[in-house]
């Protein structure tokens, strides 16, 4: 594409905008009602993985080793754990180290924890990290298998897992049905925005074919105007959504300070330095759908 002839796209799809000024600003605040879901049902799900990680790295997924197994059958556990397709990472935790972690936990009672490394009551483990969160059940349905070999027990958060896992379905569910339905309306609205724009341009594009312009010359300045609706309409979420997301962040840790002891929030740089291109490709594609869709309905080329 010759810069002239981006330029010529350009004026052209901004001086649509400006006749077509409010069927744009519909069309941009559909495409904004859209990706301000999104935002959101992306903030909750995020927090939702987030907390999942602060929970398995407080309560984790471990498993007890009997006291009489042999360094040799713990070798041997410790390989076959290992290849569980789920796990990512198995740590040895011996009895000593064990204490050591309780002794920093329990600051206040670390004198008498000390009394104890002389006769440690505390057994050795393997600490486990898993690939995903997704596979909490079926790994330790894996580790229910391996107890003949030597796993006294297994220490595990499932229940709590359970139970975010499900909620963040649910609100994945949710929001795709809610983000799926304003899209195809902002594509709609998109649509009869660039329709008025070919209306008001029909003896002008008739002229422009009748001196050899390509369908293609006649249709990019109605596709960079839907790309516009849909860079604004989805920049203006983005810009309110990520202060107004750190701002209620600090007022919930403000107004209930149980919160932050319990689990974290995830930082607002790392969750809309992710969203951000995310909304923006949407915002831009749903504006190039309902544009082409449009030219390519009604623009008789």
């Amino acid at each position: 594409m010759k810069m002239r002839s981006f330029k010529f796209y350009l004026d052209e799809a901004f001086d649509s905008l400006i006749k077509n000024k409010l069927m744009a600003f519909a069309s941009a605040i559909t495409v904004a009602s859209c990706i301000f879901i999104l935002s959101i049902s992306f903030c909750i799900a995020k927090n939702i993985n987030y907390a999942l990680v602060q929970l398995n790295d407080a309560i984790g997924l471990s498993v007890i080793i009997s006291d009489n197994l042999s360094s040799e059958k713990i070798n041997t556990l410790y390989e076959k754990i290992s290849s569980i397709p789920y796990v990512s990472e198995v740590k040895f935790v011996s009895a000593e180290e064990a204490l050591e972690e309780l002794s920093l936990t329990l600051e206040d009672s670390a004198q008498i924890l000390k009394g104890l490394k002389d006769d440690n009551p505390l057994p050795r483990s393997f600490d486990i990290t898993l690939k995903d969160n997704r596979f909490y059940s079926d790994a330790i349905e894996s580790l229910e298998n391996l107890k003949s070999d030597g796993i006294a027990n297994i220490k595990h958060a499932q229940e709590e897992t359970n139970i975010l896992l499900s909620i963040s379905r649910i609100i994945h569910v949710v929001s795709a049905v809610i983000i799926l339905s304003l899209a195809l309306i902002s594509v709609i609205i998109i649509m009869n925005t660039i329709k008025l724009a070919v209306n008001s341009r029909k003896d002008e594009i008739s002229i422009m074919k009748y001196i050899g312009a390509t369908n293609w010359f006649i249709r990019w300045p109605f596709i960079i105007e839907g790309m516009i609706i849909g860079f604004i309409g989805s920049l203006i979420p983005i810009l309110i959504s990520w202060p107004c997301y750190d701002k209620l962040v600090v007022i919930i840790y403000e107004k209930i300070p149980v919160i932050k002891k319990l689990f974290e929030f995830e930082p607002g740089i790392f969750i809309f330095s992710e969203l951000a291109p995310i909304a923006l490709a949407l915002g831009v594609m749903i504006g190039i759908i309902g544009s082409f869709s449009s030219v390519r309905k009604y623009l008789n080329v």
